[in-house]
């Protein structure tokens, strides 16, 4: 018989805010991590942090792994209430056989279990983390370089997450295990056993930064917490209310910073810009076009073209156009067209390498021309990220999607170029994958980078 159950799935995702490495605000959906406590027969059983997208079945399903309940037909009701973060399970004939069962817990290598939750959070606004403690930028990524670089067992045998104790960028413990929590666990009894204090250290995990695991680094005392991962709603509230510096998705150069900004110390803004050569890349056949240059065909009243040179100009010191057909229709913009020194139609590469062999710039951004909606700070964040990271060349990006046609490089890159295009290559990501790049997100303006490859298309976004 199917028991009676309410349907309280709730929000999966919370949006809150964060600043990236180039120092753009942005807001990011995160988790929507909540406490249940699971009441079987009027008796509390275990307080489990959910997403809340199932969590009558997740109630049911709890009961019978733990072997609490026989079977789905002694389950009369499952009752969830989000106001009281409580679901309530009534059997048909009473639950006092499993006192045996309780009295025998296992701690397992899952990571969804809550079994600080009740006692700690009591306890955690008494947290007191030292105030004028500071993360530098240039040390979280030295940090981030050397957790890279450290010797792990995961990368030989993987199913593993680690978790490291930092002073600065010197990794002080590093510990990995089959569960992230039993990791900082045994950091956490390291740190007892040597009388180490937590004042001004980091934090670094492997792992989510949930509700758990932002206590524990609250109890240890640790004001820095860093994650490759994401996080969890709970865990961001937490943060806040101790007011722990949390940092995360952070790999390589990228990073966000999510709470307790008023601790890290970004890197001083670059130096003034250099000259830009701005490229619109026009040197294609426009087969879907039905054979009409693509940048001439017309969109709202205009040229693509011309669309995306009104957007692109303002940005660069000086353009030019590529284009290897109709170069007198393109010269009426009022800009030097350059044509492909490749024969044959060669792609955005060939364009790229006729721009930079005109340019007199140190540097050159590229721009398709049937993007009319392009950012207008595209060049400016693309030469914060070139700039920050020391970079060969800086790439947008939406997601986890690169944008490499729209790119900032080096003229310098050119040398490099020729090589590749001689030996055969033609795909620009390809190219770029041998250099020192930086891909920058532009999740904030995804529809900038539309582009209309087909008639239809056009008629369809007028």
């Amino acid at each position: 018989m199917r028991p009676e159950i309410t349907h309280a799935s709730r929000p999966l995702t919370f949006v809150v805010p964060a600043t990236d490495e180039t120092g753009e605000q942005r807001t990011v959906e995160v988790a929507g991590e909540g406490p249940l406590t699971l009441y079987l027969d009027k008796r509390e059983i275990v307080t489990l942090m959910t997403l809340g997208a199932a969590p009558e079945a997740l109630a049911i399903g709890y009961l019978r792994n733990q072997r609490l309940i026989p079977s789905v037909d002694e389950i009369a009701a499952v009752q969830v209430d989000w106001e009281t973060d409580a679901v309530a399970v009534t059997t048909r004939h009473g639950s006092s056989h499993i006192e045996a069962r309780l009295g025998k817990r296992t701690v397992t290598t899952g990571c969804g279990q809550g079994t600080v939750f009740g006692g700690l959070m009591d306890e955690i606004e008494a947290v007191k983390l030292p105030q004028d403690a500071v993360l530098e930028e240039a040390t979280l990524q030295a940090l981030l370089e050397n957790v890279r670089h450290h010797d792990s067992l995961y990368k030989k045998a993987g199913a593993l997450h680690g978790c490291a104790l930092a002073k600065g960028a010197e990794i002080l413990y590093y510990v990995e295990d089959v569960g992230r929590h039993n990791a900082v666990d045994a950091i956490a009894g390291m740190m007892w056993l040597d009388a180490v204090d937590g004042g001004d250290k980091i934090f670094y995990t492997t792992g989510r930064l949930t509700s758990e695991m932002v206590i524990k680094t609250a109890q240890m005392g640790v004001p820095f917490l860093v994650s490759r991962s994401g996080l969890t709603r709970m865990g961001w509230e937490i943060a806040n209310t101790v007011g722990l510096t949390m940092i995360g998705r952070a790999q390589g150069r990228h990073y966000l910073l999510f709470t307790g900004a008023e601790r890290f110390r970004r890197m001083p803004p670059p130096t003034e810009r250099p000259a830009v050569t701005g490229i619109v890349l026009a040197g294609g056949m426009g087969r879907r076009m039905g054979g009409i240059d693509k940048g001439l065909a017309h969109f709202r009243g205009s040229p693509l073209a011309q669309h995306v040179l009104q957007r692109l100009a303002p940005q660069v010191s000086t353009v030019l156009i590529n284009a290897n057909r109709e170069t007198g229709a393109y010269q009426q913009f009022g800009y030097p067209v350059v044509a492909d020194s490749l024969e044959g139609f060669a792609g955005p590469l060939a364009g790229l390498q006729a721009g930079m062999m005109a340019a007199e710039t140190p540097l050159v951004a590229t721009a398709p021309c049937d993007s009319p909606f392009l950012p207008e700070n595209l060049v400016e964040k693309l030469w914060l990220a070139l700039s920050r990271n020391d970079a060969d060349l800086a790439v947008a990006k939406t997601g986890r999607q690169a944008h490499p046609v729209f790119c900032l490089c080096k003229t310098s890159l050119l040398p490099n170029l020729n090589a590749f295009l001689q030996n055969g290559g033609r795909k620009i990501d390809a190219w770029y994958a041998g250099l020192k790049y930086v891909e920058v997100p532009f999740d904030e303006s995804p529809e900038a980078f539309a582009n209309f490859n087909t008639p239809q298309e056009l008629e369809a976004a007028a």
